[in-house]
């Protein structure tokens, strides 16, 4: 961006703007962008009241009855702000963008809206304000409004902490902080799902960049990791988001009865079809339909899905003709969709239409950082569930649960944390509080002995100057390998075991196949194709 487009860092009516904030209004104005900025304004406008409503919605959902601004406060102060957006079409005034802002920040600072629920709900704000609809249809009017939308959040922000005058000096040192928090790349709540992980802002990437698409998804990941709140913000995302979102777990749905209750069926079709039913494909009409655990379907019900998929058509049993639908597909799994392939849980032509677009969800254990988020997102939860007054982790409890592994991913994380906020005494969850398997794991650590620990000043100047040795190990014929040696006899031997698919050989090594990918980079055996595909 042109550093002469950038605005001020004070302006005239004496407010201070945020540093380091780019002046996007100033530059959203520039000869080169007021076409786009008038497109983008006009659908925002066009579409305000439906944006002020998901800001409340979500507002609501997140605050409940501990929320500080009343229905009519709330609907009155977010429609004026979205107007005084909507007004630059016309105004491009770049300080009295800014000044307006300013003022909407002072007035929620006049309410006492308490700093946390402050910065979270201009989050649902940008984020209400990013999904209108037409914004995500025109790349360049989308970064073009996602500039303006963080100076409109840096500007509320800045007129905020002016008014909290009393405060004002440690307001400001947490600014940047708080402002970060709202920056995309580092948002830690995305349409429900949770985290500020590199593996979690990809997969916050990959399903903003799939969801204005048509095409079928399939989203692999283990059992809760959160599979159908990612097919849940594809829907929201969509141009489909005002159309039903339609949930089908298809392993928990009788095989007998699958084909019925998805395609429908005609009166009179089979005993007990006392009435017509048009199915859950036929309800999910003009939205998204999620079908969880595909590979649990029987083969004749693959098939009838693969002609829904290929036709854009269903035939109720029964019937004698074929309607036209109008859905988005999507789809997920918990199993490795080669692996199902190759066991017949899934045939491979329907494996290929729905793989188009794969998007892997990670496994908690490959996103460790976000745990300390995690909890404090649950506990939130939690104590608003059962109102419960300050509930915190004790002494220790944070780590017992980072040296666990959770197999059951988010899902186990949540009803450990509920389960343990029942048995906990004033409001503070003990290590004796968490359930057994968890604090289990914890113990049988091998614990360090003292009188083998290395005094490591002492030590790391001669360590430096010492090449390193290769450790050694006994074989059960007698020769001698090292420790390499064996790990990359291992890994072929997994490879072997598992007809090359390296996503199950990285499960049955209990690592993540980026570090698999990494270790066969060092044995020669990925190709610069395979890296390719292993980076993007």
């Amino acid at each position: 961006m042109n550093k002469n487009n950038r605005v001020p860092s004070q302006n005239p009516t004496g407010i201070q703007v945020p540093p380091g904030i780019p002046g996007a209004v100033t530059a959203l104005f520039s000869a080169g962008d007021r076409a786009f900025a008038s497109f983008m304004l006009g659908k925002l406008a066009d579409h305000r009241a439906e944006t002020v409503e998901q800001t409340y919605k979500h507002y609501v959902e997140q605050f409940g009855e501990d929320r500080t601004l009343t229905d009519v406060e709330f609907r009155l102060l977010f429609r004026k702000t979205v107007d005084s957006i909507c007004l630059v079409k016309t105004e491009p005034d770049a300080q009295q963008f800014l000044s307006r802002c300013s003022e909407f920040g002072e007035t929620l600072a006049s309410r006492n809206v308490p700093l946390g629920e402050f910065v979270i709900t201009l989050q649902f704000f940008e984020d209400a304000c990013l999904s209108a609809p037409g914004i995500q249809q025109d790349v360049r009017s989308h970064r073009a409004f996602d500039r303006l939308s963080h100076q409109l959040i840096a500007s509320v922000a800045s007129g905020y902490y002016t008014r909290q005058s009393g405060e004002q000096a440690a307001l400001r040192a947490s600014l940047e902080r708080d402002i970060s928090r709202l920056a995309p790349e580092a948002r830690t709540v995305f349409h429900g799902l949770v985290g500020r992980s590199v593996a979690m802002r990809k997969l916050f990437a990959k399903l903003s960049a799939s969801a204005p698409r048509r095409t079928t998804l399939l989203l692999v990941g283990e059992t809760g990791t959160g599979k159908e709140l990612c097919a849940r913000a594809i829907h929201d995302l969509s141009e489909r988001k005002n159309g039903p979102f339609v949930p089908v777990n298809c392993a928990a749905i009788p095989r007998e009865i699958l084909a019925s209750e998805l395609f429908g069926h005609r009166r009179g079709a089979f005993t007990g079809a006392v009435q017509d039913s048009k199915g859950l494909i036929a309800a999910a009409e003009k939205g998204t339909l999620f079908l969880d655990e595909v590979t649990e379907m029987d083969e004749a019900a693959q098939v009838a899905l693969l002609r829904v998929l290929e036709m854009h058509t269903i035939r109720p049993i029964g019937a004698t003709g074929e309607r036209a639908v109008d859905i988005r597909f999507v789809a997920a799994t918990n199993r490795d969709p080669e692996d199902a392939v190759a066991q017949g849980k899934l045939r491979v032509d329907l494996f290929h239409r729905l793989s188009a677009t794969m998007i892997e969800v990670p496994p908690m254990r490959e996103r460790m950082e976000d745990l300390e988020l995690l909890v404090d997102y649950f506990l939130i939860r939690i104590a608003r569930s059962e109102r419960i007054q300050n509930l915190q982790l004790g002494k220790g409890v944070l780590e017992a649960l980072r040296s666990y592994n959770w197999p059951g991913n988010i899902r186990e994380l949540a009803n450990c944390l509920e389960s343990a906020a029942t048995f906990c005494n004033e409001s503070i969850i003990e290590v004796a509080d968490i359930p057994e398997r968890v604090t289990r794991a914890r113990a049988s650590a091998p614990p360090l002995d003292p009188a083998r620990e290395l005094d490591l000043t002492k030590t790391s100047a001669a360590a430096a100057q010492t090449p390193p040795v290769p450790l050694e190990i006994a074989t059960p014929g007698g020769g001698i390998t090292t420790v390499r040696e064996q790990e990359y006899d291992l890994i072929r031997r997994g490879l072997d075991a598992h007809h090359g698919n390296k996503a199950a050989t990285a499960r049955a090594l209990g690592i993540s196949r980026k570090r698999l990918y990494a270790k066969l980079r060092e044995m020669g055996i990925v190709s610069e194709i395979e890296k390719d595909e292993e980076e993007e």
